[in-house]
Order: C-alpha cells, then structure tokens, then sequence
C-alpha cells in the first residue's frame, strides 16, 4: 500500500516537472479542486438569492434569472423540461430539432421564450432568420435568446454565419460554442456572440478526447477563458463536466456567468426518452449528440467520413425533474452560506480554491 501511495506520489510529481519543463502548468477538471469556506454571517438558505440580472455586449436585451441552463441535447433540452424550469427562472436550450409547428404549439401551451433558447447548428443564415421570423409571426412574441451549438467552435464558416445573424438581429442575445481556448473566445465574440460556450471533450456522453485526442480539462479551460472573456465584455457558458451541485459551485468559482446541464438533467420524465428495465428497475436512454445513435436518429445513419464522437448509456429513471432542481438549488444555496455571499453573483473568481490532485 505504502509502496503505491509512493509510486503514485512519483508519477504525479514526474508529471509537474514535465509541464514545468515545458513552460506550461497543470491543467485541472472539478474533481481535482475543492473550495475553502470563510466565516460566515449567513445563517439560513433562506436568505441566499440565487437569481442574477444579466447585460450584454453586443444585444440590447437584458436577463433575470438563475444563471443554469438544462442543455440543448435530445432527452433533456424539451418543452416539457423548459415548462418545469421556467418556474424557477432557469433556462433551457431547446432542442435544435423541433419544428416551427412544434415551437408555436410549445408557446401557446405555456413555453415562456424569456427562458427559452432556440437552438441551431452550422446552417445558412437565411434560413435560420426565416425561422426565427415564421415563429415570431405566428406566436406574436419575439425570441430573445439563440443558441448555436457545434461541436467544433474553430471552424470560420460557423464565426461567418453568427456574424451575418448578428448584422440582421442586434437585438438577440446569442450564445456560440463549443472551444476550449483564448483564441477560440476571441473569435466567437469576434463574431458577434454575447456568450460563449466553453467546453471540449469533458461531457459524461462525449468521447471527443478519446476519439481525437482533442480537448482541455474544463476547470481550467473555464478559468482560462473566463479571463480573455472579461476583456473582451462577453460572458461565458460552463457547458461539460457537471456531475453534481457542487460542480456548478466550482464553474461559477473558475469565472462562468451561465453553466449548462447536461446529464445531471437526463432521465426524467420530462425529457420523454425511452424506458428500458434493467435488474429490476426502470432506466431512460441518454446519449451524446456525435454519438453514432444520434447520427442514425436525426440523420438516417452515420455518414462513412465521420467517427462516433459520443456514447449511449442507460441511466436509472430520476422521476419528476423537479425534485432534481430542488437539490441542485438547495445545493447552491448552501454553498453561498459556506462562502458568506448572499447573492449567487458573489460566487466568482474572488474565492479562493484549493487543488487535490
């Protein structure tokens, strides 16, 4: 026992010398930093407010609201997630692959776009304006936040296409992503993005780092980015590696203004996915948007050029996303009274954290 605890004490200090060496430091995920507490005065939950007002760089829009969002992924970025999220001012991004008829039905039954994003891929611009519009006109409401998501945030045609929206809507509060880097903030505020997702590689269901070897551990990229997103006035969206409340936690810790959840959201019965029993229990299909599953549901099939970048898992039935919400918000509300702050916006860069790697 001893002799592992040494040899592992070796490969870890090897590994320090190396990034040292290479004039580089350690890169860091949630689960190797912990935060400190401070004395404090607050002495209830109770007296925690979680809900943050927002302003933009680019969109004359403003937002109020808890800074969470449930992510645009199949299963969990649903109309009836958002309905039940809405309740508590927390934002979802809703699924990139509803129709129009399907959006305007959502909205006439209670779906408030104040907390709704509408989400896109790489596509052509007019056509994603033409949407927006057809909605907007047979809904009588005017959408103020959009979402586009790929995976691979670098590509110039992408930073192209959130320009020419941005030119046609100044009034859209627009998140981009995905990237992992300085240069890669740069270019989506470039583009005209009031937010910028940040995250490769690190989702539960994302096997982009296995497949490629690309990626950034997301303590780190968020910290990192968070620095170049401050001097540029843009804002960022922790999106990848939340396995728990604590979690969120340490994003808001690392400098993001939003984080984005994913499988902590998957399998309720809100995100309508497929039962299955599994040992005598009930379990719901959850699975990454590159995954050869995705591909085969929205495409027809993987095409021959790309890999399978995502897994399928089957997760034990969480039941009603409420219930969920509620630990995650008590969560929240506990740590601001482990950290002395009031307000979920005290939860920043300022607070000390300590590494356990």
């Amino acid at each position: 026992m001893l002799y592992t605890k040494f040899a592992n004490f070796l490969k870890t200090y090897k590994i320090v010398l190396l990034q040292i060496k290479k004039g580089c430091s350690l890169k860091l995920n949630y689960k190797d930093v912990l935060i400190p507490p401070k004395i404090t005065n607050i002495d209830s939950r109770s007296k925690v407010n979680l809900e943050s007002k927002k302003k933009f760089k680019f969109s004359r829009n403003n937002w109020e609201g808890i800074p969470v969002i449930a992510s645009n992924m199949d299963y969990v970025g649903t109309f009836e997630t958002a309905r039940a999220l809405q309740k508590n001012k927390i934002l979802t991004a809703i699924s990139k692959y509803y129709s129009d008829s399907e959006w305007v039905k959502a909205v006439a039954s209670g779906v408030d776009i104040n907390y709704s994003f509408i989400t896109f891929g790489l596509e052509n611009p007019n056509k994603i304006l033409d949407k927006i519009h057809s909605i907007e006109d047979l809904t009588n409401q005017t959408f103020k936040l959009v979402m586009f998501d790929i995976a691979n945030g670098y590509i110039i045609k992408y930073h192209n296409m959130i320009n020419e929206i941005r030119k046609q809507r100044k009034d859209l509060i627009l998140a981009a992503g995905n990237v992992v880097t300085k240069e890669g903030v740069k270019a989506i505020s470039e583009a005209g993005s009031d937010l910028v997702k940040i995250g490769i590689g690190s989702g539960s269901v994302c096997d982009t780092s296995t497949v490629t070897g690309i990626g950034y551990p997301q303590f780190s990229a968020v910290y990192e980015c968070s620095d170049e997103a401050v001097n540029l006035g843009v804002k960022i969206i922790a999106d990848g590696g939340i396995r728990s409340s604590g979690d969120i936690v340490k994003s808001f810790v690392a400098g993001a203004d939003f984080v984005m959840l994913g499988s902590l959201l998957a399998g309720h019965e809100q995100g309508g996915s497929p039962l299955k029993e599994i040992n005598g229990k009930k379990h719901r299909q959850y699975y990454g948007m590159s995954s050869e599953q995705a591909m085969s549901i929205h495409e027809g099939k993987k095409k021959s050029y790309r890999a399978s970048e995502g897994s399928v898992k089957w997760i034990e039935d969480k039941g009603d996303v409420n219930r969920t919400i509620e630990e995650i918000l008590g969560g929240l509300r506990s740590a601001c009274t482990y950290l002395n702050v009031s307000n979920i916006d005290g939860i920043n860069k300022d607070i000390d954290y300590i590494t356990v790697k």
